[in-house]
């Protein structure tokens, strides 16, 4: 049903449905200084990361996305972390035990905006053990945004952009 009312809103509207985030999405936004990254503990946060994806497409934001670097394989973070501390501001999708934010938190001088996700398995009880355990971080500059909130992540990184545009307009 999804990709069906998709593809008869991009027909109708010439835009751009997205099936992984279920978003659609109809024009750009006039280029902003900064980027975001968007950082992922694992494939299963797919979604939430292409919905903040296409935010930011809409909003005019640059980004960079690094997939599946999450805690049970930190290595692969450590290779990324350079170009994610280049970034503006950074949103950090994660499940499970929410530690992502955290760690990227503390490895960079950036604003971080944990999402926790719903995804995962064992005791991630619909994101409540990600979202309490990124609310108690104690790792400072961390933000949290409510359950797979992609779309609000998006925003608020946003904002942070446009704050730093007028700073130094």
């Amino acid at each position: 049903m999804g990709e069906k009312l998709g593809g008869e809103l991009e027909g109708e509207f010439g835009g751009f449905y997205n099936k992984v985030s279920r978003t659609f999405r109809v024009g750009e936004g006039e280029k902003l200084k900064g980027t975001v990254s968007i950082v992922s503990a694992g494939s299963s946060d797919r979604r939430v990361v292409e919905e903040a994806r296409e935010t930011l497409v809409f909003l005019g934001a640059s980004f960079k996305i690094f997939e599946d670097v999450g805690i049970s394989g930190v290595h692969r973070l450590f290779n990324f972390m350079d170009e994610i501390g280049e970034s503006t501001v950074s949103i950090v999708v994660a499940g499970m035990e929410g530690a992502l934010p955290s760690l990227v938190s503390s490895l960079s001088k950036v604003p971080v905006i944990g999402v926790p996700t719903s995804a995962g398995y064992g005791t991630n009880l619909f994101g409540i053990t990600p979202l309490l355990s990124m609310l108690n971080s104690c790792s400072p500059g961390v933000a949290v945004v409510n359950i797979d909130s992609g779309f609000g992540a998006a925003c608020f990184a946003y904002k942070i952009l446009l704050s730093l545009e007028r700073c130094t307009s």
